[in-house]
């Protein structure tokens, strides 16, 4: 009986307490992972795919002919250019990203 007693004990682990990541070094892995090579290089791929749409769309500043022409040769992806205010260099006064005066 005495066996029996003693193999039927059940270890107890502990689930209370410091279980998983505390926040000092969650952070400390948190930074590690935001200053690594690798996420560099990801956010600057991502920097070069955001540049390609300036590049391609003519912005009004430059040149508001090379606009028009984009908008009767592109009319559908114009509609989407217009909206986002991709051809202008500062915001349009109605959008609501707009931080300059418009009188």
């Amino acid at each position: 009986m005495g066996d029996s007693v003693t193999d039927s004990k059940v270890t107890k682990t502990s689930t209370s307490g410091n279980s998983g990541l505390g926040f000092r070094s969650f952070m400390r892995w948190l930074w590690g992972q935001l200053t690594s090579m690798r996420t560099a290089l990801i956010l600057l791929f991502l920097l070069a795919l955001a540049a390609i749409p300036g590049s391609v769309v003519p912005q009004s500043a430059q040149s508001v002919v090379k606009v028009s022409d984009f908008a009767a040769n592109h009319p559908t992806l114009d509609a989407y250019v217009v909206r986002w205010g991709c051809t202008t260099s500062t915001p349009r006064c109605g959008s609501r990203r707009s931080i300059y005066c418009c009188s």
